[in-house]
């Protein structure tokens, strides 16, 4: 089918959009009514990914999309957040319930005066987003811009099925993080407010994914579980540890997966698969190709195949190789100081699923870089 198909009233519709660097998942909950989690740009038009497939699909921001939400303040997750809330000019914003402290406004005022490295930092993409909210609040005083403080077990959005056009209630939770998460994110905090007369240096991620909003949604009887970079630590009283072990999370058995932290090892938990997943999920990953480490690994990769068999990535985690003789590559390398492959891929997993017929599967396409996650298995 053409990416540019809208799905249809009474379809779910789960994208997972990533361009080899950042992640974007746009979902459909029938009704026309819209949700985007994160954010990454689209390199062939340099606008916000879901602002740029919902363009596709005819579709309008400012009016369909209910909810947009940050599930953390690392740099491939919220390229072009800011750009997208403004134009889901009816959205309300939400972002994990350790942001919501006055040292991390102190934190963001601070580093977003001005540009630091290229690309700049979530710092800065947060400043706009807090804009953004405040331009709002200019212009409806009468409404209430406050961000929804995402947390464990916390109801961020519903519909009726009173008021559905398809019959199909939807529940967006967050199922983290707990409260141990929030306050050693808060106390982590502290380390970054900057010192007077010391250099100023781009802002470090809060201790490793610990803070990241994990997601459960549920539209009629189709549940989705969305892992965001949430990492598993040595805390029983956090990370996935702290959602297993809940007595107050939606409960049930999600058939679709948006892995955590791009298919890592120290994103996964045996409890996930076994507790919260059903038979066989879909199983859906990003990659993140930079750093020491690319990920997902092939260990990764076979691990997660061991678990179901119907997983995908948005894109291979290695960059293409270069078809530049070597003359040219000499002469590049000799012009610059360092040379650092970018990567090229970009890809689109989509997922939907009809409402009126509940024996009917999830129907998978597949766009760009997108392939199975077994093309990856050594």
């Amino acid at each position: 089918m053409s990416l540019s198909n809208p799905p249809a009233a009474n379809e779910v519709e789960i994208s997972v959009l990533g361009p080899g660097y950042g992640e974007c998942i746009v979902a459909h909950l029938a009704d026309s009514d819209w949700i985007i989690i994160d954010s990454c740009i689209d390199r062939s038009s340099k606008r916000p990914a879901a602002l740029a497939y919902l363009d596709r699909l005819g579709v309008e921001p400012a009016n369909s999309v209910k909810l947009v939400m940050a599930t953390h303040w690392h740099d491939d997750h919220i390229r072009g957040l800011a750009d997208t809330l403004r134009a889901c000019d009816d959205a309300q914003f939400a972002c994990s319930d350790a942001l919501n402290t006055k040292e991390f406004l102190t934190v963001v005022n601070a580093y977003a005066r001005r540009p630091m490295l290229e690309g700049g930092s979530g710092a800065q993409e947060f400043r706009s987003i807090i804009g953004v909210l405040e331009e709002r609040a200019h212009r409806h005083p009468a409404m209430s811009h406050s961000p929804k403080w995402a947390s464990a077990d916390r109801l961020l959005w519903r519909r009726e099925r009173e008021v559905s056009v398809s019959g199909a209630d939807a529940e967006f939770h967050s199922l983290s993080p707990s409260d141990a998460s929030i306050l050693a994110a808060r106390l982590g905090l502290s380390a970054l407010l900057p010192v007077e007369g010391t250099p100023k240096r781009r802002v470090a991620a809060l201790s490793p994914n610990h803070a990241a909003v994990a997601a459960w949604l549920r539209v009629g009887p189709h549940t989705v579980l969305l892992g965001s970079d949430l990492e598993e630590t040595s805390n029983p009283l956090a990370g996935w540890s702290a959602i297993l072990t809940s007595t107050t999370r939606p409960s049930g058995n999600a058939s679709v997966f948006k892995v955590a932290h791009h298919g890592s090892h120290n994103g996964d938990h045996s409890g996930i698969w076994t507790n919260l997943l059903c038979a066989n999920p879909l199983a859906v990953v990003t990659p993140f190709p930079r750093g020491k480490k690319k990920l997902p690994t092939p260990s990764d990769a076979n691990r997660i195949c061991s678990r179901t068999s119907c997983a995908y990535i948005t894109a291979s985690p290695d960059a293409p190789r270069s078809n530049r003789p070597k003359v040219v590559e000499r002469m590049m390398r000799g012009a610059v100081r360092s040379m650092r492959p970018v990567h090229g891929g970009y890809g689109h997993v989509r997922l939907r699923r009809t409402l009126s017929d509940e024996e009917a599967s999830w129907s998978v396409e597949l766009f760009g870089a997108a392939m199975p996650l077994s093309a990856l298995v050594a």
